[in-house]
C-alpha cells in the first residue's frame, strides 16, 4: 500500500494499481499516455484532446470547469485525477463526498511539476517504462505514488 498526501493535504491510500482512471486534466491525461498506462483511462473532459486517437474513445465526462460529477460516478473509477486550478472544488468536493479516490494535484514549482510527472510514470514492474521529464524510470504510474521526495513547499508521497 502506498500513502500520498495529495494538494489538499489529503492521504490518498492506492492499495494496487487503478485500473480505472478518470483524468480531469488534459495534460495529465497526455501524461498517462505518453506513460503507457492510457488503457487505465476510462473517462477524460472535453477539452482532454491529446493524443487525439487515445482519447477519442474514452468516455467524456464534461469540461474542467462543468464537469458531470454523475458521469464520473457511473465509470466508477478507482482513482480520479484533479487539479486545484483546473477543476471547481465543488465538482472535486461532491467527487469526495461521493466516496471516489481523488487525487488533487497542484505543483507550485518546476520541481513538484517534476514530483508529479514521476508519481504518475510507470513502475519499473510494469511492462511500459518511459523516461519521465526527470530522467527517471523507476516511478509509478499506475500506483500514481510512490517514492518521492516531501517538501515543505507542496504535498509529496510517502511509501508505508
Amino acid at each position: 500500500m502506498t500513502i500520498f498526501t495529495d494538494a489538499l493535504y489529503r492521504n490518498i491510500e492506492i492499495h494496487q494499481a487503478p485500473r480505472r482512471i478518470v483524468s480531469l486534466v488534459p495534460s495529465i491525461t497526455e501524461a498517462l499516455f505518453t506513460f503507457g498506462v492510457g488503457d487505465a483511462v476510462v473517462g477524460v473532459t472535453r477539452f482532454c484532446v491529446e493524443p487525439r486517437d487515445g482519447v477519442a474513445a474514452k468516455q467524456k465526462v464534461g469540461g474542467t470547469k462543468t464537469l458531470d460529477v454523475s458521469s464520473v460516478r457511473q465509470l466508477e473509477p478507482d482513482l480520479v485525477i484533479a487539479n486545484v486550478e483546473e477543476n471547481r472544488p465543488e465538482d472535486v468536493r461532491q467527487l469526495i463526498a461521493a466516496g471516489l479516490n481523488v487525487m488533487v494535484t497542484f505543483p507550485r514549482t518546476v520541481a513538484a511539476g517534476i514530483q508529479m510527472m514521476r508519481q504518475l510514470a510507470p513502475t519499473p514492474t510494469s511492462t511500459t517504462s518511459c523516461t519521465s521529464a526527470a530522467g527517471s524510470t523507476s516511478s509509478p504510474a499506475a500506483m500514481s505514488v510512490t517514492r518521492s521526495r516531501t517538501s515543505t513547499r507542496s504535498p509529496g508521497a510517502t511509501r508505508r
